[in-house]
């Protein structure tokens, strides 16, 4: 069950998440690259840092510790966007836009380190092959098509994507990126993304991220000696205080 809530339910986090992302590359705050710029180079930090931290806790430790260098890498998108849906109304639009696209970007290079260092097997034909429904399916959102046709292409997609070993959530947002944001022609009401996005937002957010959340929380935190054997471990400590420097350094920023 954890497993189809991390690469399952959380693809429709990620599709929601992308429409959102792309609406401020092609008409938001993100437009100029000039000024996309800073929350990728903003992602990249906060990914080098807390390996190094991680690295640096774990040298000579032995015993496959310092495999684990990717672990305080990602910023767990779902619970970030959370906390800044929460606080959404208090913060100016571009800082919102800032955080969103540090956490989008963040993640999606964690998913990229997870596919180029701990995946054993790559299978190129079976991603080779969710080309096709997904292309099918941005040729028809291009043409403003609504119908129920789009959610089989969708899911073939992310099957497709989750049997070539990439984490299956890539495709969420893949798909949310051949969604055009604006109208091919000036008309009342949002474009395709808004209303996606509007339509799909509360499936993601009652259900996708709450089930996530409640199978992500049952990783037990104190190994077999207890909690004192935890917080004297090298890789939790790695982990924590690598993520601890990470949101700190974010906070002062």
């Amino acid at each position: 069950m954890a497993q189809w809530a991390a690469n399952g339910l959380l693809a429709i986090f990620f599709f929601v998440a992308g429409l959102e992302l792309k609406r401020e590359f092609v008409a938001g705050d993100l437009r100029e690259p000039r000024q996309a710029m800073l929350p990728v180079a903003a992602a990249l930090g906060g990914m080098t840092l807390p390996a190094l931290i991680y690295v640096a806790s774990n040298v000579g430790v032995g015993d496959g510790a310092l495999t684990g260098w990717a672990i305080p890498t990602g910023t767990d998108i779902a619970f970030a966007l959370a906390v800044l849906g929460v606080i959404n109304t208090s913060l100016p639009s571009a800082m919102r836009t800032f955080l969103l696209t540090l956490a989008v970007v963040d993640d999606l290079l964690a998913i990229v380190i997870i596919a180029v260092f701990y995946t054993s097997t790559l299978h190129f034909g079976w991603l080779l092959l969710a080309l096709a429904p997904m292309a099918l399916f941005g040729l028809l959102v291009q043409r403003r098509v609504r119908s129920w046709w789009l959610l089989p292409l969708a899911v073939t997609t992310w099957a497709l994507v989750h049997a070539s070993g990439v984490h299956a959530t890539v495709a969420g947002v893949a798909l949310a990126f051949t969604v055009p944001v604006l109208r091919r022609k000036p008309g009342p009401g949002p474009g395709l993304a808004g209303h996606f996005e509007h339509r799909i937002r509360p499936l993601s957010a009652g259900v996708a991220v709450p089930a996530f959340a409640f199978f992500a929380a049952g990783v037990p935190v104190a190994g077999a000696g207890g909690l004192g054997a935890t917080l004297t471990d090298s890789v939790a400590l790695g982990v924590m205080v690598g993520l601890g420097r990470f949101h700190r350094v974010a906070a002062d920023r």
